[in-house]
Protein backbone atom coordinates (compact mmCIF):
# COMPACT_ATOMS: atom_id res chain seq x y z
CA UNK A 1 0.00 0.00 0.00
CA UNK A 2 2.73 2.16 1.28
CA UNK A 3 4.74 2.09 -3.15
CA UNK A 4 1.29 2.67 -4.11
CA UNK A 5 0.59 5.78 -2.66
CA UNK A 6 4.25 7.38 -2.85
CA UNK A 7 3.67 6.55 -6.61
CA UNK A 8 0.45 7.49 -7.19
CA UNK A 9 1.33 11.24 -7.94
CA UNK A 10 3.14 10.13 -10.73
CA UNK A 11 0.05 7.63 -12.29
CA UNK A 12 -2.21 10.08 -11.94
CA UNK A 13 -0.16 12.67 -14.15
CA UNK A 14 -0.25 9.35 -16.47
CA UNK A 15 3.96 8.61 -16.21
CA UNK A 16 3.87 5.80 -15.09
CA UNK A 17 1.44 2.76 -14.81
CA UNK A 18 0.04 1.69 -11.43
CA UNK A 19 -0.39 -1.73 -12.50
CA UNK A 20 3.68 -1.86 -13.23
CA UNK A 21 4.38 -0.61 -9.70
CA UNK A 22 2.01 -3.34 -8.06
CA UNK A 23 3.71 -6.26 -10.25
CA UNK A 24 7.29 -5.16 -9.23
CA UNK A 25 8.63 -7.48 -7.01
CA UNK A 26 5.52 -9.53 -6.52
CA UNK A 27 3.56 -6.79 -4.28
CA UNK A 28 -0.14 -7.43 -5.66
CA UNK A 29 0.24 -11.27 -5.06
CA UNK A 30 1.38 -10.59 -1.58
CA UNK A 31 -1.37 -7.99 -1.12
CA UNK A 32 -4.12 -10.83 -2.42
CA UNK A 33 -2.84 -13.78 -0.52
CA UNK A 34 -1.28 -11.77 2.77
CA UNK A 35 -3.42 -8.94 3.03
CA UNK A 36 -5.75 -7.88 6.38
CA UNK A 37 -8.86 -9.61 5.66
CA UNK A 38 -8.38 -11.30 2.39
CA UNK A 39 -8.02 -14.85 3.72
CA UNK A 40 -11.08 -14.81 5.05
CA UNK A 41 -12.84 -13.14 1.98
CA UNK A 42 -11.25 -16.01 -0.37
CA UNK A 43 -12.59 -18.58 2.48
CA UNK A 44 -16.21 -16.92 2.40
CA UNK A 45 -16.03 -16.82 -1.13
CA UNK A 46 -15.26 -19.97 -2.02
CA UNK A 47 -17.73 -21.26 0.19
CA UNK A 48 -20.39 -19.20 -1.35
CA UNK A 49 -19.32 -20.55 -4.81
CA UNK A 50 -19.83 -24.02 -3.52
CA UNK A 51 -23.21 -23.48 -2.20
CA UNK A 52 -24.27 -22.22 -5.62
CA UNK A 53 -22.51 -24.62 -7.27
CA UNK A 54 -24.37 -27.17 -5.43
CA UNK A 55 -27.95 -25.75 -6.45
CA UNK A 56 -26.83 -25.24 -9.87
CA UNK A 57 -24.61 -28.27 -10.65
CA UNK A 58 -24.48 -27.66 -14.66
CA UNK A 59 -23.17 -23.92 -14.03
CA UNK A 60 -20.19 -22.47 -15.96
CA UNK A 61 -18.25 -20.43 -13.95
CA UNK A 62 -16.21 -17.53 -15.43
CA UNK A 63 -13.51 -15.42 -12.83
CA UNK A 64 -12.12 -12.57 -14.59
CA UNK A 65 -9.24 -10.95 -12.59
CA UNK A 66 -5.96 -11.36 -10.90
CA UNK A 67 -6.94 -14.09 -8.35
CA UNK A 68 -7.65 -16.62 -10.55
CA UNK A 69 -4.56 -18.83 -9.30
CA UNK A 70 -4.84 -17.93 -5.85
CA UNK A 71 -8.82 -18.25 -5.64
CA UNK A 72 -8.73 -21.45 -7.16
CA UNK A 73 -6.91 -23.15 -4.45
CA UNK A 74 -9.78 -21.68 -2.07
CA UNK A 75 -12.20 -23.35 -4.18
CA UNK A 76 -10.29 -26.41 -4.58
CA UNK A 77 -10.98 -27.09 -1.27
CA UNK A 78 -14.92 -27.07 -1.33
CA UNK A 79 -15.00 -28.46 -4.73
CA UNK A 80 -13.56 -31.86 -5.16
CA UNK A 81 -15.51 -32.54 -8.74
CA UNK A 82 -14.56 -29.38 -10.80
CA UNK A 83 -13.69 -29.18 -13.91
CA UNK A 84 -11.39 -25.91 -13.88
CA UNK A 85 -9.74 -24.20 -16.78
CA UNK A 86 -7.57 -21.75 -16.32
CA UNK A 87 -5.92 -19.40 -18.69
CA UNK A 88 -3.73 -17.51 -16.65
CA UNK A 89 0.11 -18.52 -16.68
CA UNK A 90 -0.27 -18.61 -12.71
CA UNK A 91 -2.42 -21.11 -12.37
CA UNK A 92 0.24 -23.72 -14.11
CA UNK A 93 3.18 -22.61 -12.27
Amino acid sequence: MRVVGENLPRALRQEINILEVMFKDNLLNDFYSRGFGMQRYLVDAARIVSQVSHRFPHQNILEIGMLTALFFSYINKYLKFLNYRCWNRKCHE
